[in-house]
């Protein structure tokens, strides 16, 4: 009778350890690039799908020269979303959801107040935040997915 040997090459309990922290890892990543991602993209005027975000009204763009209303200061440019900056660096933040083990950002206040629009108030909606194909083609990143991909297969083997 013949005998037949079988050579296990992998090690399946070991990728099971390793994989939350190889995880975890391109989450933060990912969601560090889509901070950076919609930080320019916003002062770019571009929405999350890369056309121009509506322009300003004249009576905003008035006020805005003359420091009026709810500017402080006069604002020379005419971009929408980045009069005081403060909406796209201080109101989104990276967070960390133990539940889901990932990383991901969060959006609080004014960005949500302008990616809602607000129809009694007559301000158009802009989509600033959030996932579309041009975000992701954006935020990922070739070389991190190949680290990834490196990662697993490390962890896979015996």
């Amino acid at each position: 009778m013949a005998e037949v040997k079988i050579n296990i090459t992998y090690d399946a309990p070991k990728l099971i350890r390793k994989f939350p922290d190889i995880v975890e890892e391109l989450s933060e990543h990912m969601a560090d690039r889509a901070r950076v991602f919609f930080i320019k993209n916003t002062e770019k005027g571009k929405d999350i799908h890369g056309k121009d975000f509506k322009p300003l009204k004249p009576v905003t763009l008035e006020m805005r020269k003359r420091g009026a209303g709810k500017y402080k200061t006069p604002i020379q440019h005419d971009k929408p979303l980045i009069a005081s900056r403060n909406m796209i660096q201080n109101k989104m933040k990276r967070i960390f959801d133990t539940k889901t083990m990932s990383h991901g950002l969060e959006v609080r206040g004014y960005g949500v107040y302008h990616y809602e629009g607000n129809s009694k108030t007559n301000l158009p909606q802009r989509k600033w935040f959030g996932l579309s194909k041009h975000v992701l083609e954006n935020i990922i990143d070739n070389k991190k997915l190949r680290t990834f991909r490196k990662q697993v297969s490390r962890a896979f083997k015996k």
